[in-house]
């Protein structure tokens, strides 16, 4: 099928239809790719069982212990080819699902595509069986669950509800934050900073000790959070210049913009929950090292929120921006930058999935070895909250 410009007909009733779109490539030229890549798939498979199977055995391990780590290791790269085979079938059903633009709809279904999600939720929620075994033991200074280290830890809970403090307001009042994906972002990413401040000034009021030093942690944000934090805020600037430059080149509608000073507003905002745990009142030295954990806790969950709010406000610019520029420029064009817009939708989407995952990184406890002596008085290192709340955020 030959692909035709994106273009809108009259249905005779005064509203119009999409028309056009992508075409498609010979079937025959399409299962040679895939029936490559399937062939593959099978022969590193038949592969892998084969080494499994004829590792010598371990002699660390007794037989059972040995024979399940052969389970275990079976299963997951079977778990890897499952869902590589479901993509190639998504992959194969796209394509033959795919209308032809000249007389089909615009928009198909594609039941594999289904069929291929339901695999990737199936493969992660269908954990390998597990050796048996003790975690190492860890340092908590002998100290039981703090009244403060709850409070911290609850609201970790309240930033995943606030996250959807925007959907209310759209329901109430339409158009208030949906006018404009940026703002919808924004607006939660602003609740979810909210909560961060609030929890501080509670941790100020109800457990602060004004007569105590403050402790600030040596190293006030991890490198793997920092570096995230960089990357986003790099992808944003660039998205942002890209679509600036094609929107104005083709003279459409600016929506950039509202990207722009979106994303500058809430890194202004994003300071106020810094600033909060920076001058509130130390706790009281309980446990050595107790707070100087809890505002590093804070700081990583405004960094961690930040850089989720950079990656999703991307990800919303390409979504809604990349369709538009793209059927200016369809593939027939001589405009070579209609490929590129065409993708524009599917990075978006997977920027927006890249910025989901970091805003549930959880908070990595500090841990040391189970005979390491207690840290100077003067010298506080973080505690380890996981051992309390294992599933703190």
């Amino acid at each position: 099928m030959s692909p035709l410009p994106y273009e809108s007909w009259p249905d005779g009733t005064g509203s119009f239809v999409p028309r056009g779109g992508e075409g498609r490539i010979p079937g025959v030229e399409l299962a040679a790719y895939l029936g490559g890549a399937l062939l593959v798939l099978v022969l590193g498979t038949l592969l892998l069982l084969v080494l499994v199977a004829h590792r010598p055995p371990l002699p660390e391990l007794s037989t059972e212990a040995d024979g399940l780590l052969r389970t275990i290791t079976t299963n997951r790269f079977l778990r890897t080819v499952a869902t590589v085979a479901s993509g190639l079938a998504a992959i194969a059903g796209n394509h033959a699902a795919r209308p032809d633009p000249a007389t089909g709809p615009a928009n198909w279904l594609n039941p594999a595509g289904a069929l291929n999600l339901a695999v990737l939720l199936l493969m992660l929620l269908w954990a390998p069986p597990r050796l048996p075994g003790r975690s190492p033991a860890r340092w908590n200074g002998g100290a039981g669950p703090q009244p403060v280290t709850r409070l911290v830890v609850s609201i970790g809970a309240v930033m995943g509800l606030a996250a959807f403090a925007p959907v209310p307001a759209a329901i109430f009042a339409p158009g208030a934050v949906t006018g404009s994906p940026a703002l919808f972002v924004a607006a939660s990413a602003a609740a979810v900073l909210a909560v961060v401040a609030l929890g501080e000034l509670l941790v100020h009021r109800n457990y602060g000790a004004a007569d105590q030093p403050c402790h600030w942690p040596r190293q006030t944000v991890p490198p793997a959070i920092a570096g995230t934090l960089v990357v986003a805020a790099a992808v944003l600037v660039a998205v942002v210049v890209v679509v600036a430059w094609r929107q104005v080149e083709l003279e459409v509608e600016q929506t950039w913009p509202v990207t722009a000073w979106t994303s500058a507003g809430l890194v202004l905002v994003s300071g106020v929950p810094l600033a909060f745990t920076r001058r509130r009142s130390s706790v009281a030295a309980t446990v050595p090292g107790l707070d100087t954990a809890l505002r590093a806790i804070t700081v990583h969950r405004v960094i961690r929120t930040l850089a989720a709010f950079l990656a999703a406000e991307a990800g919303v610019l390409l979504m809604s921006a990349g369709p538009k520029l793209h059927r200016t420029s369809p593939t027939l064009d001589p405009d070579h930058w209609g490929n590129m817009w065409e993708a524009a939708p599917a990075v978006g989407a997977l920027l927006a999935a890249a910025a989901v995952v970091v805003a549930v990184i959880p908070v990595a406890g500090h841990t040391t070895r189970a005979r390491a002596a207690a840290p100077p008085v003067h010298d506080p290192q973080p505690v380890d909250l996981g051992r309390e709340h294992p599933n703190a955020l």
